[in-house]
């Protein structure tokens, strides 16, 4: 005899049903997100699995899809694209996160007769730790799609390449790539690094940012960098070709 989900999902039953779920998980994710935006004041939040325990500043933008746990914080004016995975980690200002990235996943000790968490969880009743080290990442990072951070503190400025697995510390402004991620350039000289670390343009204002445009719109800061006083925001006496 043929199962009754069977025979009603022929007859059409079944799919009005599921039809009626996705009307309402709809309406519930809508609702979700739409408390989810005025508990983030300032922020754009389109996923409804963020977690209001987590804590952001103003100017974040979340995509939909995006699931983002309690033990996360996000720095002003950061984005996470679609389908991104966010667990134990803080992010600093003015990040760009791309699709697909997964940032502080869960950990399986591989020491143990067992790696799956199933046998010590529902079988033995045991405690499992499989939580992940805390990731910290650094102001004006950009980490590319399907890139994977696993562990480590990401540097200021630095550049993860889509599909870059990182499981160590990357220095500020560098550029790292491949599985597992290693260092393949900077994108500034040394003098130059040091110089926007002491800086910090990332802890101004908005209005400050503003007020002092020139410096980011300077275009290649390698070329720049001789003819502009970037600590002061000023043209020297070669002048840029910047507007104010």
């Amino acid at each position: 005899m043929e199962d009754k989900n069977i025979v009603e999902l022929q007859r059409g039953g079944g799919r009005q049903s599921l039809l009626r779920c996705f009307v309402r998980d709809g309406l519930f994710s809508g609702w979700k997100i739409f408390m989810l935006n005025k508990h983030f004041v300032g922020c754009e939040i389109k996923s409804a699995r963020v977690s209001k325990d987590a804590q952001m500043e103003f100017g974040v933008a979340v995509a939909h899809d995006v699931e983002i746990r309690s033990n996360v914080s996000i720095g002003r004016w950061s984005y996470i694209e679609p389908y991104t995975f966010v667990n134990n980690a803080h992010l600093g200002s003015f990040c760009s996160v791309g699709r697909n990235v997964a940032i502080g996943g869960f950990q399986h000790p591989y020491s143990f007769l067992t790696t799956s968490p199933k046998v010590y969880r529902n079988i033995l009743n045991c405690f499992y730790d499989d939580s992940s080290h805390q990731v910290e990442i650094g102001n004006d990072v950009w980490i590319g799609e399907k890139a994977i951070i696993l562990n480590g503190v990401i540097g200021d400025g630095a550049i993860i390449a889509a599909g870059a697995v990182v499981t160590r510390d990357v220095s500020p402004y560098a550029i790292v790539a491949g599985v597992p991620a290693r260092e393949i350039g900077k994108r500034f000289d040394e003098e130059l690094i040091e110089e926007l670390l002491n800086l910090q343009w990332w802890s101004w204002s908005d209005e400050e940012i503003r007020r002092r445009r020139d410096i980011f719109e300077a275009g290649n800061l390698w070329d720049r960098f001789l003819d502009f006083d970037i600590t002061d925001g000023r043209n020297d006496e070669n002048g840029c070709v910047c507007s104010n």
